[in-house]
């Protein structure tokens, strides 16, 4: 399994750390970055037994929580009933549980073994959710919130207990770090810290200068826009769709016919956003080997 697997090698990585004295409070121990992986929660969901609740192993549903029975079953039709979306809910919770457990490992792991104290700095947050039918779509192929929603978590490095308030996007997760540790984030950054206030209670959906916080997500040509209280989702140059996040926060009814005044200020700023310059990075000319290629397209990622 692959959190067991990710753990124990992260950890075997703390031991020859260890073993070369460059531990919590040693003299001359550089900064260092770690970062991990985990594909959990994510389908397939084959948690281990363990981490399955009574009702998820006693269930008859073919579904077992692979990709391949599920993506069967949807073909095969007709939609899948109540029991079928409750056993793969339960089997995603289970994946999610795991998650928990692997992360509390890790972490303990590393503070045994000196390498992580309370001045380090612990960020878990991730790409994407998963759907699990709400919109009638499985895995993460639409920008619904079940989809966008995702942790983004701090700990540690002097910071207290708070909760930022407003929407916070991912694209704020590099200057937070940075703002985090000291050091000054690049001026040029799309993203801000959310810390930029000297206080981790920030202020709803402010940017400096006083401007709405406009939070984009991208999938392929679709474009998610949020601000304030509502949520634009644009799906084709002539298809959008407007939810009011306050009244209906599981994005049920589309009232773009209501407030087609919304839907233009949102889609303007989905304009912008689309034809702003970006500064991309130069990088090195570096090609992957043929089971690396085959690794990634197993994922959903093409050429």
């Amino acid at each position: 399994d692959s959190a067991e697997q990710l753990v124990r090698g992260v950890h075997r990585w703390a031991d020859v750390v260890a073993e070369a004295g460059l531990v919590a409070g040693a003299a001359g121990r550089p900064p260092w970055l770690l970062y991990v992986h985990f594909m959990d929660p994510h389908v397939d969901y084959r948690a281990p037994l363990a981490w399955r609740s009574e009702a998820a192993r006693a269930a008859s549903s073919a579904l077992d929580g692979s990709a391949r029975a599920l993506h069967r079953r949807l073909a095969a039709g007709p939609p899948l009933d109540p029991a079928e979306l409750a056993q793969l809910k339960r089997l995603y919770a289970a994946e999610v549980a795991y998650l928990d457990s692997a992360l509390e490992r890790l972490v303990v792991g590393l503070r045994a073994r000196g390498v992580l104290d309370d001045a380090t700095l612990v960020v878990v947050s991730a790409d994407h959710g998963e759907q699990l039918g709400e919109h009638g779509g499985f895995e993460h192929g639409d920008l619904h919130r079940e989809n966008v929603a995702v942790p983004f978590l701090l700990a540690g490095a002097g910071l207290g207990p708070g909760r930022i308030r407003g929407t916070a996007s991912l694209i704020d997760l590099g200057p937070t770090v940075l703002d985090v540790v000291g050091v000054a984030p690049d001026a040029e950054a799309e993203g801000r810290s959310l810390f930029s206030s000297g206080s981790a209670d920030v202020a709803d959906d402010a940017r400096p200068g006083g401007r709405a916080a406009t939070v984009f997500s991208e999938y392929g040509e679709r474009l998610r826009v949020e601000q304030a209280d509502w949520v634009l989702l644009i799906d084709g140059p002539d298809a959008a769709r407007l939810f009011d996040r306050e009244a209906d926060p599981g994005e049920r009814v589309d009232v773009a016919s209501r407030h087609p005044e919304v839907v233009a200020r949102l889609r303007a700023e989905a304009t912008r956003h689309r034809e702003r310059p970006v500064r991309r990075a130069e990088s090195p000319a570096w090609s992957l080997d043929h089971r690396s290629r085959e690794a990634l397209r197993a994922l959903g990622y093409g050429d």
